[in-house]
């Protein structure tokens, strides 16, 4: 299989953890942060444990399959898929849910109710009107498509009980049955030239590779002055410390000079696309402009401008 990750990638949450550790403690965004930075570790297991047993279909063909697609369809909406597989037979589009507990799906409103053992019920946006945006996006993105799409949501977690209140709009599939449902649809007959595949695969990558997501600091509208300086661990948070001629994690007792790269790339994440050696060093004072103009060389950023204004932004893929 050939996996390509388009956003939301270790490093985007690597980002997403270091932001979290420059906030102060007692910041009122820390607790709402540590949340989302929860949801989202665990969509990523979801979707890691559907990769790993998507290696159990037999496909005639290597599919594509893109992580975590995400693209504007227009100015005021974008779209997010969790997983899309490509073939010469069929699209099929993925939504991965991993929530524990009972699980009930109302389709008036369309909302999924999650009920845990003495907790009081609580409310999630319907997966199923997540699929209808995500079909209606990637149809309206690609017009012209020869190749049928399909949707599944599909549920990792094996903990999980469900009541659903009608039948579902959308093909629904625990964990164990994803490699059956998926190998139903190998069956479907040739649509597609192999050239062409390749040309699809392009045309969808160039709409992300113009997508720039909401940095950070204006996602959560947090000021730059609000954040703590200094490089942290994503692990556990703490700040690193100089030891001699490298940096260390006393928390997590490891030499963590690498992580100063993690930390410099991250500011990109955090504040936004294009940045100057100056800005970065607002945030990583102890961090030397050769050292930071070095790790972004070889990271793949260009230098845009002339020397008393030059910023860095990161090259697009194919480009000049």
């Amino acid at each position: 299989m050939i996996a390509i990750y388009i956003h939301h990638t270790t490093s985007f949450i690597s980002a997403l953890e270091i932001f979290y550790a420059q906030l102060p403690h007692y910041h009122p965004q820390k607790s709402y942060i540590e949340s989302q930075l929860k949801n989202i570790k665990t969509g990523e297991r979801g979707e890691s444990k559907v990769f790993r047993y998507l290696e159990e279909v037999s496909f005639k063909e290597p599919p594509i399959i893109l992580r975590n697609f995400i693209t504007q369809v227009h100015t005021r909406r974008v779209i997010q898929i969790d997983l899309v597989i490509i073939t010469r037979r069929y699209i099929l589009l993925i939504e991965v849910k991993n929530i524990a507990g009972h699980i009930k799906f109302n389709s008036v409103p369309a909302q999924l109710i999650r009920t845990l053992p003495e907790t009081p019920p609580q409310a999630f946006d319907c997966p199923f009107t997540q699929l209808d945006r995500n079909l209606n996006g990637f149809s309206t993105l690609f017009p012209d498509l020869q190749l049928p799409i399909y949707t599944a949501l599909v549920w990792a977690n094996a903990s999980a009980t469900f009541d659903f209140s009608s039948q579902p709009p959308h093909t629904f599939i625990t964990l164990k049955r994803l490699p059956l449902f998926v190998q139903q649809l190998e069956q479907l007959p040739l649509v597609l030239p192999d050239n062409e595949v390749q040309k699809l695969l392009q045309k969808i990558i160039t709409k992300t590779q113009f997508f720039q997501e909401v940095p950070f600091s204006k996602r959560y509208r947090i000021e730059r002055a609000e954040l703590l300086e200094g490089l942290f661990c994503p692990t556990c948070h703490s700040a690193l410390k100089r030891f001699v001629r490298t940096w260390v994690c006393k928390v997590c007792n490891v030499k963590a000079h690498e992580l100063i790269a993690l930390n410099i790339l991250s500011q990109f994440a955090i504040h936004g696309p294009v940045l100057s050696i100056s800005e970065i060093r607002k945030q990583l004072p102890e961090i030397g402009a050769d050292a930071i103009r070095k790790v972004l060389l070889q990271a793949g950023y260009a230098a845009e401008g002339n020397t008393n204004a030059r910023v860095y932004r990161k090259k697009i893929e194919g480009g000049d």
